[in-house]
């Protein structure tokens, strides 16, 4: 990098009089910028090209030096406290100690204001260590390659910006009286031309350091003036971007977004309100593809309803600004781009809370007319390209009564984070909008996942897909007798000395009350499907012990992965049960993978893997409202979540287990699930009772003889089959 800002450049600077100058001849020129400029410098004219003031001095710079030397690009020698430092675990600020770095900067000083602004920009982005690491590799390393560095010549020119120095310090001011000499009058200077600049009094004053007998005063002079012209032209220019919202990033403003300039210049939204650009994470995409592949099915649009007693509803509104304000996914829309560029998401800087408040106290609403109203609300579809993914609607039904509908996009939130949104709202409203501290934000997941190893993850899902042949296709193992459009739900609560019961065993086995539910949904695939073989989805929730902070970040964290099941009849249910909890542990390392990855890599590319989706909820609305303890009171609580899968179930566990099957009437009907409710709850008690036997004791139904749910496909299967009518049990593998 360093022998690169060598290239194709000339470090000469025009002379006028040949030879080398000393401090006995030193002279120096000063040159001010005015009080309004220096302010408009050091104020907001930085957001037009996300700048700071060295960026815009040193274009300035190259600017004036380019039309002196009648080059197109210079090179400086730059001079910096040296306290930046590309560790966060070292903090130099109250460290005594000499810490200049002096670094070379090649700048190109032609072109338009904006793009000379953006490539200077980038220039110093693109310094590696802030410069630091030159004078290591200059003076504290021996190397061949270094030795070659040594050897490099040295720029004429020294610019150094001091920042700003207050013309008092405490009870301190300075001194009228010059402070002296600093150097022996004999000794030789430093560099042929040093400016140093520093803001005193409000003003921008640079100094230029020279040798009387290299130049002339006049000439330094006239490339002062050059220099201020180009500088006040720069600010007036950034000044104009600000009040007509134009400007523009620079692929350093962004890295996360692979962006370069060229793209970055055709985006269409205004610079000012763009805080960040980076790409979705895996659920995310799928969720894009299938919002844009089946736009009118509304599958992935989340709804929270609930009627709000003792409302203050100003304060209300305000924790709800509050928390846009303070998490950036709030934010989030899809960046519009050629469909065949990676989608990317865009975080914008301000926006208005998406409230609308009506009056409807003057009518008796019942609950089924404010569900017809939420409804609507659903129906309402989201413009991804288009911020924000979400709306709250408040329907006044009474001076301090109010139904309140939250409807948002799935692309934005998972269940948790909606969970934590609400809380966090709530806590706000109490707690007069003191809100927490953010220790991790969704740019910093998206950030971790892109240094995830690929390599690992192939390696792993190829191998874990390997014995499956064929995907698990639950739909077709029944017989549904009239199929309509759209979505319907069936909610199942298990007794609750059942849900006692199935944790006592879930805690002596060792195991998690999820992958016991596993287990018992992976026994009736493979009684319905008549295969050894089973696949199904399963929700993980993404936040990684790896990643400090995620348990209470905000964001679409969670993943659908497969849950590959090869079991055997004979095998005893209690040591498959921890095989299958090892299996568990295993993906978890693997997790983030995306889903059209996995399949691509197992050879089911374009194919559904697998019809059915297992949901475990370890975080819930009524949770959140259930441990609320402030003035507000809650009723008619509705939660609506979606998803594309024909067979979708939902598991909550708190002071039951409650399962919600969200199906699709084109595959399901509410009887079938009814019976696979049923089912899948007597198959928890199975694995309960057989715990020391094999596997194929555990039968679909508690009746004797064949159950009726089972199609005849499963007596017939070649690679496994059992038979229990309640006077043995036989397999193929052991007749």
């Amino acid at each position: 990098y360093w022998q690169s800002q060598f290239k194709n450049t000339s470090l000469d600077l025009p002379q006028d009089e040949a030879g080398n100058g000393s401090f006995n001849d030193r002279a120096v020129v000063s040159m001010r910028l005015s009080e309004p400029h220096t302010k408009m410098l050091l104020s907001g004219i930085h957001n037009a090209y996300r700048t700071n003031t060295l960026d815009l001095l040193l274009t300035g710079l190259a600017r004036a030096l380019a039309g002196w030397t009648d080059r197109d690009s210079v090179l400086i020698e730059l001079e910096g406290h040296g306290r930046e430092t590309a560790s966060t675990d070292i903090d130099l600020s109250r460290s005594v100690g000499w810490f200049t770095s002096l670094y070379p900067v090649q700048l190109m000083g032609v072109g338009a204001l904006a793009d000379n602004i953006k490539k200077i920009k980038e220039t110093l982005r693109r310094v590696p260590f802030n410069g630091i690491n030159f004078g290591v590799l200059s003076h504290l390393t021996d190397h061949d390659q270094v030795n070659d560095l040594r050897m490099l010549p040295r720029p004429h020119l020294t610019f150094n910006y001091q920042g700003q120095f207050d013309s008092r310090i405490g009870d301190f001011t300075a001194a009228p009286e010059k402070h002296g000499k600093e150097r022996d009058v004999n000794a030789t200077l430093e560099n042929w031309i040093e400016v140093n600049g520093q803001v005193i009094n409000q003003q921008l004053e640079l100094r230029w350091y020279f040798s009387g007998k290299m130049y002339r005063s006049e000439t330094i002079e006239r490339i002062c003036e050059a220099y201020q012209t180009e500088l006040v032209r720069l600010i007036e220019h950034c000044q104009y971007c600000i009040e007509t919202e134009s400007g523009g990033l620079t692929p350093s403003d962004v890295p996360l977004s692979g962006l370069s300039q060229d793209r970055l210049d055709q985006l269409t939204i205004p610079t000012q309100q763009i805080e960040d650009i980076f790409p979705l994470s895996p659920m995310q995409q799928g969720l894009l593809f299938h919002s844009q592949y089946a736009p009118d099915t509304n599958e992935y649009i989340n709804q929270l309803a609930l009627k709000l007693d003792g409302v203050n509803l100003e304060l209300f509104v305000a924790a709800w600004k509050h928390v846009l304000r303070h998490h950036a996914v709030l934010r989030t829309s899809i960046l519009q781009q050629n469909e065949y560029q990676q989608p990317l998401q865009v975080i914008y800087r301000n926006l208005v809370v998406p409230l609308e408040v009506q009056d409807l106290s003057d009518h008796d609403w019942t609950q089924e007319e404010l569900l017809h109203y939420c409804h609507r609300e659903r129906a309402r579809a989201f413009n991804l390209f288009q911020p924000p993914l979400w709306r709250l609607v408040l329907l006044k039904l009474s001076s301090t009564r109010y139904y309140m509908i939250w409807t948002s996009h799935h692309l934005l939130l998972d269940g948790w984070s909606s969970s934590a949104l609400l809380g966090e709202v709530l806590e706000l409203y109490e707690n007069n909008l003191s809100s927490r501290q953010i220790s991790l934000t969704y740019r910093d997941y998206i950030a971790w996942l892109l240094q995830q190893n690929t390599s690992l993850n192939e390696s792993f899902w190829k191998q874990y897909l390997k014995p499956l042949d064929e995907p698990t296709l639950l739909a077709q193992s029944v017989t549904l007798s009239n199929k309509t459009d759209g979505r319907d739900v069936l909610e199942w609560v298990l007794d609750e000395s059942l849900f006692v019961m199935l944790k006592k065993f879930t805690q002596s086995q060792k195991i998690t009350l999820n992958t016991l539910l596993q287990a018992a949904w992976i026994l009736l695939l493979q009684r319905y499907t008549g295969k050894q073989q089973t696949v199904f989805g399963a929700t993980v929730s993404g936040r990684s012990t790896e990643l400090p902070g995620s348990d209470t970040a905000l964001g679409l964290f969670i993943n659908s992965l497969p849950v590959l099941a090869d079991m055997r009849p004979d095998q005893v249910v209690k040591d498959w049960l921890q095989c299958l909890q090892t299996q568990n542990l295993m993906i978890r390392e693997h997790e983030h993978t995306p889903l059209y990855d996995i399949q691509n890599w197992g050879g089911f590319a374009g194919k559904t893997l697998f019809d059915t989706l297992l949901v475990f909820e370890n975080f819930p609305i009524d949770q959140v409202l259930r441990t609320y303890n402030g003035n507000l009171r809650f009723d008619e609580i509705q939660t609506i979540d979606h998803t594309s899968y024909p067979l979708s179930v939902h598991i909550t566990a708190s002071a039951s287990l409650k399962l919600r099957f969200d199906f699709s009437r084109q595959s399901f009907d509410s009887m079938i699930c009814s019976r696979i409710a049923q089912q899948f709850e007597h198959l928890m008690q199975e694995l309960v009772r057989y715990v020391e036997q094999p596997i194929g004791l555990c039968s679909l139904s508690s009746s004797s003889g064949f159950n009726q749910a089972m199609p005849s496909s499963f007596y017939t299967s070649e690679a496994f089959c059992e038979v229990q009518a309640g006077v043995g049990h036989w397999s193929m593998e052991n007749p």
